[in-house]
């Protein structure tokens, strides 16, 4: 195992930038983030014995702002930062006491009023801006979709349409601190992040399933100016995003993959261009299926969800490149600090 197992877990919370005092520190008992692309992001503080008066101390306020560092000695950072959201105290049989904390990242301002909103001559790119800078939200995004003259947002949460413009296109979702990602691949952070079994990581299990995975995807819109039809076609080869290896699913399988083909019929298609763009999207995310795995290994606060990620040592199948899809950062007072996993790909190293 790496040196890290024998170094003592390090943990600090800020509320509001103050660090917890040392009564709060005392009570502590777990902290769990969890850090997700495509989801928003979330984290539990749990705290034992005298939960009242921790409560009413005032220290924790809905809304506050968050930071928890995890680590050790050496090598200790930042891993969420967010609001507090919610609280839970629990009263349980022979006067045991505890106080929950649970804080969410950014993302979740976009959950609560439902709204009925027209966009005219804007891009997705260019509605999803206009949307974050609502709540005064930085965006980094990649330019894509058509110019439509008119999309409307009917009766959702602007985080449901967001999710909504953006998935639509195979890009990926993420929120640190105030900046908001919607891109192919989160890139901004390039940490080489590796776990090699027998060494740093404890377990792991890897899944390739092509049940529901596509070869190929059409999307099918109407011109309502020349009274036609039009479509866009994408194909294996088309995808944005390979993660994994050389192969896509086709070339390790046998039988009627040529079959395995799906037509959408959506009218608020621009163009062919467009259609094509929507098609590469839909068989980008659902090829990201086809391989998923999870795992558990020592604490590593440089990990965060949307990150490449090298297994090592698994065998040739199994081993190799995949994205954090989520990524759970772990402290308590017995089992000390852990990082468990999921993980996916849509290419094969064999």
């Amino acid at each position: 195992m790496s040196d890290n197992k024998h170094l003592t877990p390090v943990w600090i919370v800020y509320v509001d930038g103050k660090r917890l005092d040392t009564e709060h520190e005392g009570a502590l008992l777990s902290i769990t983030v969890t850090d997700k692309i495509n989801g928003i992001s979330s984290c539990s503080l749990l705290f034992d014995t005298s939960a009242v008066k921790l409560r009413d101390k005032g220290t924790f306020v809905l809304e506050s702002e968050i930071s928890v560092h995890l680590g050790y000695k050496d090598d200790c950072a930042e891993v969420f930062k967010g609001e507090i959201t919610a609280f839970r105290t629990v009263f349980a049989e022979l006067g045991a006491e505890s106080l929950e904390v649970k804080c969410h990242n950014v993302l979740h301002k976009l959950t609560h009023a439902r709204n009925c909103s027209v966009f005219t001559e804007k891009t997705p790119e260019e509605i999803i801006k206009a949307l974050l800078d609502t709540y005064s939200l930085k965006a980094k995004l990649d330019s894509f979709g058509a110019k439509l003259d008119f999309r409307a947002e009917q009766t959702a949460t602007d985080y449901e349409y967001l999710y909504q413009l953006a998935t639509a296109y195979g890009k990926t979702i993420y929120a640190y601190d105030t900046t908001v990602y919607v891109q192919d691949e989160i890139t901004f952070r390039n940490d080489e992040i590796i776990f090699e079994w027998g060494k740093t990581l404890i377990s792991f299990s890897a899944k390739e399933d092509i049940d529901n995975i596509l070869s190929g995807c059409t999307f099918v819109g109407w011109d309502s100016l020349k009274n036609e039809a039009f479509e866009g076609t994408a194909t294996l080869n088309d995808l944005n995003m390979k993660i994994g290896g050389a192969s896509d699913w086709t070339k390790i399988s046998k039988g009627g993959s040529g079959l395995w083909k799906c037509t959408f019929v959506d009218h608020s298609l621009f163009d062919s261009d467009d259609a094509k763009k929507h098609a590469i999207g839909f068989l980008q995310k659902n090829n990201m299926e086809f391989c998923s795995a999870e795992g558990c290994a020592e604490g590593n606060c440089k990990l965060f969800a949307g990150m490449r990620v090298n297994i090592k040592y698994t065998g040739k199948a199994v081993s190799g490149e995949y994205i954090a899809d989520t990524v759970t950062n772990i402290f308590n007072n017995r089992q000390g600090y852990r990082t468990d996993f999921t993980l996916k790909r849509n290419m094969n190293p064999c």
